[in-house]
């Protein structure tokens, strides 16, 4: 795989590419419903209760929490990860990884060193978590 190109605009509308850069790293593809495709505006916090602590605390139960992921792709447990190796093409299918968001927020993975300061840093670090089994693909390598 040599280039990733991406747009979110239809292919007849003209528009160049929002996105067209040579492949540096693993691609990966979250496979899930499709109702979750569009998820709720980052940049308004109060669109996705997934980035708010305090929702994540009021959601007593299992029943609440599953509630609050369920509309997240990447939160949800049915959706899978298609990883194409960037050197060897080696394409895999590798089940999400469980979330736990509260603990994201508090103290996210590396590359983040703090609490993220953006709604998009929160939703970046929850997706880093969900690919958590894709790290074990990319350690094996091979063909």
């Amino acid at each position: 795989m040599a280039r990733v190109s991406f747009s979110q605009a239809p292919i007849a509308s003209g528009e160049a590419d929002t996105f067209d850069k040579p492949v540096v790293d693993n691609v990966y593809l979250l496979i899930g419903r499709r109702e979750n495709i569009p998820a709720p505006d980052a940049t308004n916090s109060t669109a996705d209760p997934t980035l708010k602590l305090t929702e994540w605390q009021k959601a007593a139960d299992d029943e609440a929490r599953d509630k609050l992921r369920k509309p997240l792709n990447w939160l949800g447990g049915s959706s899978r990860w298609i990883v194409i190796g960037s050197q060897s093409g080696r394409v895999a299918t590798i089940e999400n990884a469980f979330v736990d968001v509260p603990g994201v927020i508090a103290s996210p993975q590396p590359p983040f060193t703090g609490i993220p300061e953006s709604t998009e840093q929160m939703r970046a670090a929850q997706i880093l978590a969900a690919r958590e089994f894709t790290r074990e693909m990319s350690q094996v390598g091979g063909r």
